[in-house]
C-alpha cells in the first residue's frame, strides 16, 4: 500500500501540477503547511523535493509552514519536532520569519518548553537571544 509521500511523489512529478495551490477550507494551507501540521514526514519529504516548492507561502493569517508549525505547539511530539528540524535545515527557509503577533521562532520554541529546538536555533542558525517579540501573558 502506498503512503502519502509515495503518493505526493508520484503527483509532484506532474508539470500540470500546482505545488503551491492553497485549501480554500482550511485557512488557506498549502500541501507543506498541512502535511507538517499533521505530522506526515514522508509527505514533507516528497514536498521538499517538488520542483516550485513554495517553503515560505504565507496561509491566510500570514503564516509560513515552518512558522505555522511552531504555532500549532505540536513542537511538544517528536514526530513533529522531526519535521521542524527538517524544514530548519532546507536552504530557503525564512528563519527570521514572525508570526502575525510579532514573536519568531525562538521565543516560540522557548514558550512551549522546546529546549532542543531552542538549543538548535540558537547554536545552529545564529537565532538572537535577544529578539523582540509579542509579550507572552501569563494564564491567570
Amino acid at each position: 500500500m502506498a503512503g502519502r509521500g509515495d503518493i505526493i511523489e508520484i503527483l509532484a512529478t506532474r508539470s500540470d501540477l500546482d505545488v503551491n495551490v492553497t485549501a480554500n477550507w482550511h485557512d488557506h494551507f498549502t500541501a507543506l503547511h498541512l502535511s507538517a501540521v499533521q505530522g506526515h514526514d514522508d509527505a514533507v519529504r516528497a514536498l521538499l523535493a517538488a520542483p516550485g516548492i513554495d517553503l515560505n507561502a504565507p496561509n491566510a493569517s500570514g503564516n509560513t509552514p515552518i512558522m505555522e508549525l511552531a504555532l500549532t505547539t505540536y513542537l511538544r511530539t517528536e514526530k513533529h519536532s522531526c519535521i521542524f528540524r527538517r524544514l530548519m535545515n532546507v536552504p530557503g527557509v525564512d528563519l527570521k520569519v514572525r508570526s502575525p503577533d510579532g514573536r519568531g521562532l525562538l521565543s516560540i520554541c522557548a514558550a512551549i518548553g522546546s529546549l532542543p529546538l531552542v538549543d538548535d536555533l540558537l547554536s545552529k542558525f545564529g537565532a538572537d537571544v535577544n529578539e523582540r517579540g509579542a509579550q507572552i501573558k501569563a494564564r491567570a
